[in-house]
């Protein structure tokens, strides 16, 4: 818990990155979800659809969108099956970095 605090912290010094970066890392951590993750933007924020998505794939998805994306969680409705995450996560793209 002490380093998740301290990386946070630390993430909070970092500059916001452009929009359009940032939807490309999204797109290259869902492209790694396969078949079992599908992304949408609108605007500012991101939806990211899951079906079946182990664990360590959606922690993954997780650690990219909020170091390379530097997104924020917006919302987030998840389910735990058999075959992994299913649902819904919502973030919000950083605003205040040049486009």
């Amino acid at each position: 818990m002490q380093r998740l605090a301290a990386e946070s912290q630390g993430l909070r010094g970092v500059a916001a990155v452009p929009q359009a970066q940032a939807a490309a890392a999204l797109k290259a951590a869902t492209d790694r979800l396969g078949d079992k993750g599908r992304l949408s933007m609108q605007g500012d924020r991101a939806s990211l659809t899951l079906n079946g998505v182990s664990p360590e794939a959606l922690r993954g998805w997780l650690l990219e969108a909020r170091s390379a994306a530097r997104v924020r969680p917006a919302e987030a409705q998840l389910s735990r099956g058999p075959q992994g995450y299913s649902g819904t996560i919502v973030v919000q793209l950083s605003t205040g970095a040049a486009p």
